[in-house]
Order: C-alpha cells, then structure tokens, then sequence
C-alpha cells in the first residue's frame, strides 16, 4: 500500500465554508450511471481488474475459525484455474487486495494466509464497529490488539454524533488517535455516510478524516440503512481531489455496502476513472468492501469464457470452410485447365 498520510493541521477555515449543491451532485450522478461504463469486449479484464481490488469481507455475528480460513482460500483463488485458462490470464497472479475481519478473528485470518504461503493484508474493522459508539479508551485498545495480533490495516468508524453535532476538533482528535494507535497499519477510516445527515457533512467529514491522518475514506460499514451511494462517493471523491491539490497527498477511496454484482463492480471502477484519473485505480488507492460480489464476478467470468471459447471456435470452423472452399475452387479450376488442353 502506498505510503501513509501523516495527516495536516485542523484547518477550521476551510470546513466552515463550504456547502455541497445538492441538486448539481445529484445531476452528476445521474450521468455518470447513464453511461455505459465499458465496453463488452473488455468487460472480462476490467472484472478481473475488479477483483485485485476487493476487500474480501466476512463481519457476520456466527464467524467461525473455519469462515475465514475458506475466505482467505477464496482470497488467495477468486477466479477459478480453468477459466484464467479459458481467459488467457492464468499466468496473471490475480488475487483479492486484503481479507477484512473482525479483531476477534485476525489471528485465524493471519494463520491461514500464512499456511496458504501468500502475503493479502489482513484488515480489521475497529472501534466499536459498527456504531463507534464505546468508549474511546475501548476503542484505542481494540485498534492496538488487531495490529498486535497481526492486522496491517485497520478500519475504523467514526462516532457519527461529532458529525451532526459539529465537533469537527474533536472528530480531528479522535481520528489523530486511531492514526497514533495503528503505528505502521494503514488506517481507513468508515464515515456511515447514511447517517451524516447531509452531504455537506459528508464533504467535512472525508475532509477532517484526511486532515487527522487516515490514508483512505470509505463510505459504509455495510450495515446502515443506506450504503455506498453515487451522490455520497462524488462528494467523497471531490473532497479527495481538493486534498490532493491543497496538499499533494494521495487518499484512498472504499465503497461499501451494498456492491454485489459485476454491473456494480464496473460502475464503480468506471466512476473512480472519471473522477480522480488511472492513477487512483490500483489497490494502494482504490477498495471495493464486499462479501458477495466475487461470486457474481466469477458467474461473469464463466460466461465469458464460454463466449470466447465459442467465439475461438466460430473462427476455426471459418477457417476450415475457407481452407475447404480454396481447394475445390482450385479442383475446378485445375479441372477446366486440362479439359481445354
């Protein structure tokens, strides 16, 4: 992942002046999801694509050792052998960018990558996930036991309340706190965009949690009403680009909540270009949190391998009707040339 975001002073000036235009957002989502986002004939690379960019994810309440020992196998081996094959890309090492647990079970999840002999992130949520609503020494403690147990990113939630009750310092402190905790983890920090209240906190937030230090913002914890939104990741994502150009960091953006198709998967991908540029389209600045997304994935993969297997075929049964037809016109020909001699 790239370097960490050592984070810039609390500048209150800048929060305090601005105002998202509600109607221009929705305006530009609307048109963003209107486009074709790619074309079919590459549709099966950007998926592939897709994939090296998940969080494989599993925060169920019935998580078991054996849970996350089958994800991290599936993390390891998202698209099948055969299909890379039928693909042309199994030389490609295509691998999901980290399995997210809880903290309770990154030991299994470290355990299980290692014996698999590969080196995926291990990622935690943290904080009282999902609501961020325990004490913060609680809090502080949990983020230290994930790292401790072998976590190398950590992914926090917010208390939403400093949000809607405008604390934005103390929002900075805690952020700066979970950034000092996590040492050398990479820090995401989950903003529950679905219950901020209006998307210009939304732009505060993203923009106080980059001030305080987090290397990547993301959108959901999956478990709110509302989720990953378009009109929430434009704001997001705008509040990256100011950052970048006020600072010359590079922040990381995850979606997540609610992404379970490949069509999502490719919406997204296709967002992000438009928005932040190829640049921000690689897994040190660009996550998709998911649990059932890969499954739809590889059902598109399947099939694109079976067109492109009878595409291949198609071209070899042309080719033998050409070849075939070349010889009996060149019989006949030959035939005429001796009936006249």
């Amino acid at each position: 992942m790239a370097a960490h975001n050592l984070g810039t002073e609390l500048d209150l000036s800048w929060i305090s002046k601005v105002q998202v235009n509600h109607p221009a957002v929705l305006r530009r989502a609307q048109q963003v999801q209107a486009r074709r986002t790619v074309k079919k004939e590459w549709q099966a690379a950007w998926l592939l694509k897709a994939v090296t960019f998940i969080d494989l994810t599993t925060l169920s309440g019935d998580d078991t050792s054996s849970n996350v020992q089958r994800l991290c196998y599936k993390a390891k081996y998202p698209i099948r052998e055969d299909l890379l094959k039928a693909l042309n890309m199994h030389d490609k090492d295509i691998t999901t960018a980290a399995v997210c647990v809880y903290p309770a079970r990154v030991c299994d999840a470290v355990r299980a990558l290692k014996a698999a002999g590969c080196n995926i992130p291990v990622a935690s949520v943290a904080t009282g996930f999902p609501a961020g609503q325990t004490h913060l020494k609680t809090r502080l403690e949990e983020i230290r036991l994930a790292v401790e147990d072998g976590a190398t990113e950590i992914d926090v939630v917010i208390n939403r309340s400093l949000v809607l009750t405008g604390q934005w310092e103390a929002l900075y402190d805690e952020i700066r706190q979970f950034r000092k905790a996590c040492g050398e983890a990479h820090l995401k920090t989950i903003l529950a965009t679905g219950e901020l209240g209006s998307l210009t906190n939304v732009y505060k937030a993203s923009m106080i949690a980059m001030m305080a230090g987090s290397d990547f913002i993301k959108t959901s914890t999956g478990k709110e009403t509302v989720n990953a939104t378009f009109p929430v990741a434009i704001v997001m994502l705008r509040a990256i680009r100011d950052f970048f150009w006020k600072t010359g960091n590079k922040i990381g953006f995850k979606p997540a909540g609610g992404i379970r198709s490949a069509k999502d998967a490719l919406a997204w991908l296709s967002l992000i270009k438009e928005e932040l540029g190829d640049e921000w389209l690689k897994p040190e600045l660009f996550r998709i949190g998911a649990s059932t997304l890969l499954s739809d994935i590889e059902r598109q993969a399947r099939l694109a391998a079976v067109k492109q297997g009878r595409t291949a075929q198609a071209a070899r049964e042309t080719k033998v009707c050409i070849s075939r037809d070349t010889v009996e016109t060149g019989q006949k020909g030959l035939t005429r040339i001796i009936s006249k001699v």
